[in-house]
């Protein structure tokens, strides 16, 4: 409700309680407080838009009409070491299509999971189907600057893991489908094209080909000299 002001403060949290309506940050927030209470380990998490919030196609995303949350929560389960999100104002649970994106939209491309700790965790890569092409061609421009600022909020440390989070992290990028057209391979983080190589770029060392497209040679970005 526009009633209640969204700033994050146990005197917001206890207006948002005593009339019984609250931004959507604020309801998730007290969502996670409730599974805590439970015993329940959970933290929030949002999608940072970038300025402006239009798609690639130039059109507005309207909130009356936006599909994808910009605030949820994830649980973490202790038996399957995952987190599961939730969307506790929608009803939407686990990575269906209520959170996965695989279109050019400015919703998705920075997504963030804000631990009780204090620590704050890129998880983009759990909510984007494309993260090596199409997500990645969003943020690219803005990635220093969303790495040096996630590093600074985090004071150089790590949140406190109790599991390798980014190794789960890196094995939703590794599983996306191979590349199918020459948009997703112009910029793609992961593979690129024989004839894309610069003037005094090389192979290094021994390339392994891992496909083709159109009849050219698709190499791994990581083994470019």
């Amino acid at each position: 409700s526009k009633d209640v002001h969204p700033v994050k403060t146990n005197t917001a949290v206890r207006l948002s309680l005593h009339l019984k309506q609250a931004y959507e940050e604020v309801y998730v927030l007290l969502f996670c407080i409730a599974l805590q209470v439970l015993g329940l380990n959970s933290r929030i998490v949002s999608s940072i838009c970038l300025a402006g919030g239009n798609s690639a196609k130039g059109k507005s995303n309207s909130p009356t009409k936006r599909i994808h949350p910009s605030w949820w929560a994830e649980v973490f389960s202790p038996i399957d070491h995952i987190w599961t999100p939730i969307d506790p104002i929608n009803g939407i649970s686990k990575c269906n299509a209520g959170f996965k994106v695989d279109t050019m939209t400015r919703d998705h491309i920075f997504v963030v999971a804000w631990e009780p700790s204090g620590f704050a965790v890129d998880v983009t890569r759990r909510y984007s189907k494309k993260y090596n092409s199409v997500v990645w061609k969003c943020r690219r421009p803005f990635e220093d600057l969303f790495v040096t600022s996630l590093r600074t909020f985090n004071h150089g440390l790590e949140g406190s893991c109790f599991y390798d989070e980014e190794s789960e992290l890196v094995g939703f990028s590794d599983k996306e489908p191979f590349p199918n057209s020459s948009a997703e391979l112009a910029c793609n983080r992961k593979y690129i094209l024989e004839s894309s190589l610069r003037k005094y770029e090389v192979f290094f060392p021994e390339n392994k080909i891992v496909g083709q497209f159109k009849g050219e040679n698709i190499h791994l970005r990581e083994s470019i000299r």
